[in-house]
């Protein structure tokens, strides 16, 4: 989705601000597809000429890392009114694969507080809040930025994410929608909590007729002599009972459950993004022990078959030391043969025969392949115990092998050249 570069118009500011995102990418590593993140910020970018965009230090799984951030403000209508929201949007370094992270920026908190709809994801001085939309949550769905911010939009338009404090407790509930409040852009002020119109009391409290439309909402208080049991306090909260003395819920509706409904959706959709984290995490991790068990049982494979050839040397050297040892006996016949002969000078060629000479050269050549043998044993033991590799194995393997059936040769040659 995120494969191509956008369209700029080359004098476009947008157009500058994404060759120096381009240039400040080169100083992190941790973008796995640093094009897909770069062309994702030029869409944002294309399309809200007030964000900024910048690589700056920010936590991800309690670690601080140098990410991508855009950070500015986006238009909002809220009842009929203007706003500009300043928002940040930080891209994970798993992106296009986990949805950004997105935040309001609450420039003012002494002043604008936070709206009760968005009030558990704030922080405690009201200066931040992150933003869990179902376009967020449903993320590998669609993997479209611009269908997730024009949600925030939307959300933004029905519920205001912030209140102003002041205008709330004054007289006047309703700032002017027209006037300019630089902590927010340059189209207006948020909203007064409690929702419009301006408090006036006509006569004191407990005398004459009362109206107050207050900063409660639509309506007004009406009632003789104060609030009395025909009082009506009519809210833009919705509508929720009705009868003498209402005070329509904050809830939402008739049971009073909207608002708790909406929280129980927040909480529901948090849950469903981590698992659906946690899901993805464990299956990389199935996936990579997958790789490993694979590369474990070909090992196994390659240790079986050289195990096979070990032991196949090791029978065919058996073989060979049963050959010298029937040899060997047949020496020892010989020697007791000709130890009984007396030596008289019609035996002397007989008892003293070519092979005399090379007597004591046949006991060497005897003893070091019986060494030859015992040293195989220990050399077996060796790479059993992985003190050795498999290739030392096989040279030791050949060498001596070798070298045992030079020896045997000779050894052949020598007793049949004395018989």
């Amino acid at each position: 989705m995120y494969g191509q570069q956008p369209q700029f118009n080359r004098t476009s500011p947008s157009q500058q601000k994404f060759e120096f995102l381009r240039m400040k990418m080169t100083q992190t590593s941790i973008y796995l597809k640093r094009e897909e993140v770069l062309n994702a910020c030029g869409i944002l970018l294309n399309n809200y000429p007030s964000l900024n965009a910048d690589v700056t230090p920010h936590p991800e799984d309690n670690v601080m890392k140098t990410m991508v951030v855009l950070s500015g403000t986006i238009p909002v209508t809220h009842q009929g009114a203007k706003f500009d929201c300043t928002i940040k949007i930080v891209f994970p370094s798993r992106f296009p694969d986990l949805a950004p992270m997105v935040f309001f920026v609450n420039m003012d908190p002494t002043r604008y507080k936070v709206n009760s709809n968005y009030k558990q994801y704030a922080t405690p001085d009201d200066r931040q809040i992150t933003l869990f939309f179902s376009e967020a949550m449903n993320w590998n769905h669609h993997r479209d930025l611009m269908r997730l911010m024009k949600q925030i939009e939307f959300e933004f338009g029905k519920v205001y994410p912030i209140y102003d404090s002041q205008a709330a407790k004054s007289v006047t509930g309703y700032p002017s929608t027209g006037s300019t409040n630089s902590s927010f852009g340059v189209s207006g002020n948020p909203p007064s909590y409690f929702g419009g119109g301006q408090q006036q009391v006509t006569s004191p409290v407990g005398s004459g007729m009362q109206n107050i439309p207050s900063a409660f909402g639509m309506g007004g208080m009406n009632g003789m002599g104060g609030a009395g049991p025909s009082g009506n306090i009519p809210s833009t909260f919705n509508q929720g009972m009705t009868g003498a003395g209402n005070i329509p819920s904050n809830f939402g509706g008739p049971s009073g459950s909207g608002n708790v409904f909406q929280m129980r959706q927040d909480c529901s959709q948090r849950v469903s993004l981590e698992i659906r984290s946690t899901g993805t995490l464990l299956s990389q991790h199935i996936d990579k022990q997958k790789k490993e068990t694979a590369k474990l049982f070909a090992h196994a494979s390659e240790l079986e078959t050289v195990l096979t050839s070990t032991k196949e040397s090791m029978r065919t050297l058996d073989l060979a030391s049963t050959e010298i040892d029937q040899d060997v006996k047949i020496m020892q016949t010989d020697v007791l043969k000709k130890d009984k002969l007396t030596l008289t000078p019609e035996n002397v060629d007989e008892i003293i025969d070519e092979g005399a000479a090379n007597s004591k050269f046949l006991v060497d050549i005897i003893a070091e392949n019986k060494a030859i043998y015992d040293l195989m044993y220990f050399i077996e033991n060796a790479f059993k115990n992985d003190s050795i590799s498999f290739e030392s194995l096989m040279k030791y393997v050949r060498e001596f092998s070798t070298k045992e059936f030079y020896n045997r040769e000779l050894a052949r040659k020598i007793i049949s050249g004395r018989k």
